[in-house]
């Protein structure tokens, strides 16, 4: 283990969307634990931390298989906490090759790459770049995504499959959902407000976890 912080630089890119190719470029420092990295990713691609994740070398069954143990844990393979093992346990040059799955409903599955080390102190994570629209939550995986995409295809008249879709997910009315759009301004903000409870949590546990352990 190196005794300086390193600065990591990952390609994220979610797999199975087809075109537009949904990714997104992020920077975070290695000390980072692995469930601090979820949370980042999660707000660089506008999921709403909704699920169970996981990340592994090579997806599922592989080893290490880093993520929150849980009390009816079925998984077939020793769990890594992903609270006690920091990205810089794992990731050390530029190249390294991970998978991180959000969803295990939709198998949300995400192949990670280390594009660059660098070795300059810092504490807090950035997203750089990136590309696509994040899939709505439950929206049913890469067959849903395709079938949104469909829908509101550019130039499309809206159906009332749309219609209905806009009220299943409470979409105002009008709204017509790009799979093309991407902010790096939002996507950024809602990084730096991820890094901010990661190094200021709150006092109240959120999203179905206490102390760091599904309930």
């Amino acid at each position: 283990m190196h005794s300086n912080t390193l600065m990591l630089q990952f390609k994220i890119i979610l797999r199975g969307t087809g075109q537009p190719r949904v990714w997104r470029q992020v920077i975070a420092p290695d000390t980072f634990s692995f469930h601090s990295f979820h949370y980042i990713i999660q707000a660089a691609f506008g999921w709403e931390n909704r699920h169970l994740y996981a990340f592994s070398s090579s997806g599922w069954h592989s080893v290490p298989f880093i993520s929150l143990p849980s009390k009816e844990d079925l998984r077939t393979v020793d769990v890594v906490d992903s609270r006690k093992i920091t990205l810089g346990d794992i990731f050390t040059n530029e190249g390294q090759r991970f998978k991180y799955v959000y969803d295990f409903g939709d198998e949300w599955m995400h192949n990670l790459k280390v594009e660059c080390v660098f070795d300059t102190p810092g504490h807090h994570a950035y997203c750089i770049n990136g590309r696509g629209a994040c899939p709505p939550e439950n929206c049913g995986g890469v067959i849903g995504y395709k079938e949104l995409k469909a829908l509101f295809a550019p130039g499309k008249p809206i159906t009332k499959e749309a219609r209905d879709i806009r009220r299943l997910f409470g979409w105002e009315k009008g709204h017509c959902w790009n799979a093309n759009w991407f902010n790096i301004d939002e996507a950024n903000l809602r990084v730096i407000k991820a890094c901010r409870e990661i190094l200021y949590p709150p006092a109240v546990p959120t999203c179905g976890y206490e102390n760091g352990v599904l309930s």
